[in-house]
């Protein structure tokens, strides 16, 4: 009986850090978007390719992000998550090292598909591990942990590659990034404990048949494919921040690649509260609540910049304000839609599940992305008008995601 208390507090502690793991492996994979984009123009400049060519290789990065789950999930569910995890960060660290030494746009965005491969495994596991260990709202607040990273990497940075840039070469983000690959390697190694069993199967079981079973079983569920859908609509701000605002501000405000980095922060800051405030919000209202809260943020937010720029004022505060409000909302969304969409399934299936939630939404920002590269940067109407709009799709997902929730639960009190 005086063991109890020992054990419990021992498992609490192992779930704290298996958090702050997740946490950190979350910002490498934002880091890896977000640290580059202060070098975007001096990567033009040094391959010698247009701004259109060096925005797409954002979306190569979110194309490998968007594959890769697909295949490193259902694998994850049948050996376990950490030999997943150490083949994703090799994969990213091989895409790194390339990227150090490229000389042509080809080899360049080769190298950014290896690293969105790794990030999506990386990614993958992350979610695989959370859905491992947690269950019902201590869920959705140890997924606010991968909205935290999420913020983390998103704000920092930016801040991190401009003064890279700034002070040595576009080359030395990549340095940084394989460094930081290696660190990650080493406290995975001898922190990170394996949260699935490897389970090898009977000689009949066919992984292919029960994973595309899986999915298909997924797809064809309305609340999983309505987060899936409100939480990519979430996303796309971030994703509309990173392809558009680096010539955007840099060129149209004339910003240096240190100064871009430091905006930043302010748009990192609000992202950060929110993943904070999340679990306060969930266990004191709910979880349809603080998304609600997320969209209707988005909305005003898009509103008040569009508002502002059809009244004449285009500067940076137009910008940046309405920016900070809309990842505050952002981030509410972000780890609910998750956390949502995964508790549908059993935790047996979570790595297939983690992943084709992953693959569906990077595979949507993929197009999308592409979409807003070839956006014009020479003001800020369009970037309004994306993040309006996309305010209004995630309220749409949410509200109708509750509606079947609600009527499941209503169908099932009444069978």
């Amino acid at each position: 009986m005086h063991h109890a208390p020992s054990q419990q507090s021992q498992v609490k502690s192992q779930q704290l850090h298996i958090k702050k793991l997740i946490l950190i492996i979350t910002i490498l994979g934002q880091a890896s978007i977000a640290l580059y984009l202060p070098a975007l123009p001096e990567i033009s400049r040094g391959l010698v390719i247009d701004e259109f060519q060096t925005k797409l290789t954002v979306t190569c990065f979110i194309i490998g992000f968007g594959i890769s789950p697909l295949f490193f999930g259902p694998i994850s569910d049948r050996i376990g998550r950490k030999p997943i995890l150490f083949t994703a960060l090799l994969l990213a660290l091989v895409g790194f090292v390339g990227n150090i030494f490229s000389t042509t746009f080809e080899v360049f965005t080769l190298c950014r598909i290896l690293e969105g491969l790794g990030c999506g495994g990386l990614l993958t596991s992350g979610r695989a591990i959370v859905r491992d260990v947690f269950s019902g709202k201590e869920l959705a607040s140890a997924s606010s942990y991968l909205s935290m990273g999420f913020a983390l990497g998103f704000g920092l940075s930016p801040v991190i590659g401009g003064l890279l840039t700034k002070t040595f070469h576009w080359t030395s983000v990549f340095i940084f990034l394989a460094l930081f690959d290696l660190f990650i390697m080493g406290l995975c190694f001898f922190y990170l404990p394996e949260t699935k069993t490897a389970t090898p199967g009977k000689p009949q079981d066919n992984l292919l048949k029960i994973t595309l079973k899986d999915y298909l079983h997924a797809i064809s569920n309305h609340q999983f494919m309505l987060n899936v859908l409100g939480g990519f609509f979430a996303y796309c701000i971030v994703i509309s921040y990173n392809v558009m605002t680096p010539f955007l501000v840099q060129g149209y405000f004339h910003f240096s690649p240190d100064e871009y980095g430091y905006l930043a922060v302010l748009i990192g800051v609000p992202y950060y509260l929110a993943a904070s405030m999340n679990r306060q919000i969930v266990l004191k209202h709910s979880i349809y609540f603080s998304c609600m809260l997320g969209g209707f943020l988005i909305l005003v937010a898009g509103t008040v910049m569009l508002g502002a720029n059809l009244s004449g004022y285009q500067n940076i505060y137009v910008l940046i304000v309405p920016f900070m409000v809309a990842t505050f909302g952002q981030a509410l969304i972000f780890s609910n839609t998750i956390a949502s969409a995964l508790q549908l399934f059993p935790a047996t299936s979570g790595g297939r599940m983690s992943a084709l939630y992953s693959s569906l939404q990077m595979i949507f920002v993929s197009l999308i992305s592409t979409y807003f590269a070839c956006l014009p940067d020479n003001n800020t109407i369009y970037l309004a008008t994306v993040v309006g709009c996309m305010g209004g799709c995630c309220l749409m997902c949410i509200i109708l995601c509750e509606r079947v929730r609600r009527a499941h639960v209503s169908k099932t009190a009444t069978a």
